[in-house]
């Protein structure tokens, strides 16, 4: 049985007819692909932006638009989700080299044809397939956040029933146990030291004595309780 993938989709240009039309391209891509998209159409970035709550799959972006251009939303747009796929759409292909500077997936030229807009849907459709196993999701006011699991070095017990997740690159706090947390993570990369860490096993560069060291200049100590299963946990993972 073929599973149908649910993407959401973010459609952001200054021109309504264009949106309309990249709009009708997704829903063709719906009718000849096991594929439903959620559409939302925005006429500006800064509209996109304005409580953004990391929950597009895709942005489909003008690069030239009333206000800030394509570049400077997607500056602002990596500050809140690194993980979104980012395709800028173009009259000026020699503008599409300064979209790899944000992690642009590609860049289309108008108008866009179906076949092109079709290739950079299959490749977003792959990468919502990997996700579903490569991503920590957690839930935090006002909507959720998305981590991945690779980024995560370890995560830290806090006060007050709050979880910290640890990244090289951000801080996250969380509402919740480090139990659930152990649960949803064990049998992928992740193991206790003590009762306070969980740690991501990617990122264990060294075990010594009771202590271990965790990329990034972390050093965490293992309890006499976890020294054992950690160590082996870390064996396997290395195996």
């Amino acid at each position: 049985m073929t599973t149908v993938e649910k993407l959401s989709v973010a459609v952001v240009d200054d021109e309504q007819s264009i949106r309309a039309s990249l709009v009708e391209l997704l829903h063709r891509y719906e009718q000849e692909h096991p594929a439903v998209f959620t559409i939302c159409e925005y006429s500006s970035g800064e509209e996109l932006l304005r409580g953004y709550r990391c929950e597009f799959d895709l942005v489909l972006m003008d690069v030239m638009m009333g206000g800030a251009d394509g570049f400077d939303i997607a500056h602002g747009l990596r500050q809140y989700d690194r993980q979104t796929s980012l395709v800028f759409v173009t009259s000026i292909s020699q503008m599409a080299i300064r979209g790899y500077e944000v992690g642009a997936q590609s860049y289309l030229l108008k108008p866009v044809s179906y076949f092109a807009l079709e290739h950079e849907l299959d490749r977003c459709v792959a990468a919502k397939r990997r996700s579903q196993t490569d991503m920590l999701t957690m839930s935090v006011a006002g909507g959720v956040a998305r981590v991945p699991l690779g980024d995560i070095q370890y995560l830290e017990s806090g006060k007050g029933h709050k979880v910290i997740v640890h990244a090289f690159d951000a801080t996250y706090e969380f509402v919740g146990t480090l139990k659930s947390f152990k649960e949803q993570l064990e049998d992928r990369g992740f193991a206790s030291c003590n009762a306070c860490y969980l740690v991501n096993m990617r990122h264990v560069t060294s075990v010594q004595r009771d202590n271990c060291d965790v990329r990034g200049g972390v050093s965490l100590g293992i309890s006499r309780r976890c020294k054992t299963p950690f160590i082996q946990a870390l064996a396997d993972f290395v195996a």
